[in-house]
């Protein structure tokens, strides 16, 4: 009985560690910039943020958007303003958060979801409150 209670005890210590090892990985890899691009019919504006601060409010956000619904709407023919956010993190990898017209989100280029105009619109008091840290971006 004592060799099964030992092997039990080395597989938990096992999945334990190998749990620990892959979140202390995610946590090494953190965002070093953030760039949103707003299109308006003809028009672009880009932000660039690199400061701490700038880039936990974008992160905020994201994670009020993460949460909806999936869709089977095609907003790419959508007319609204559209936001293209691009997280650049430490490990070389970067994620691309789109936004269109106020009411449909994607990751990643995964399917769109919808999410409520409220939460969405709050992306532009983040825009006005939060200028841009790179020079050559509006």
């Amino acid at each position: 009985m004592k060799f099964f209670q030992k092997i039990l005890v080395f597989l938990l210590l096992a999945v334990f560690l190998t749990g620990a090892v892959r979140a202390n990985a995610n946590a090494l890899s953190m965002i070093t910039q953030v760039r949103i691009t707003c299109k308006r019919e003809n028009t672009a504006v880009t932000r660039v943020y690199v400061q701490p601060h700038k880039i936990q409010a974008v992160l905020n956000y994201l994670r009020l958007l993460e949460c909806g619904g999936k869709t089977d709407a095609d907003p790419e023919h959508i007319t609204g303003d559209s936001f293209e956010i691009t997280l650049y993190s430490t490990d070389g990898q970067c994620s691309i958060y789109r936004q269109r017209a106020n009411q449909y989100f994607s990751k990643n280029a995964q399917p769109w979801k919808k999410i409520p105009t409220e939460q969405a619109s709050l992306l532009y008091p983040i825009l006005r409150s939060l200028p841009s840290d790179k020079q050559g971006a509006l």
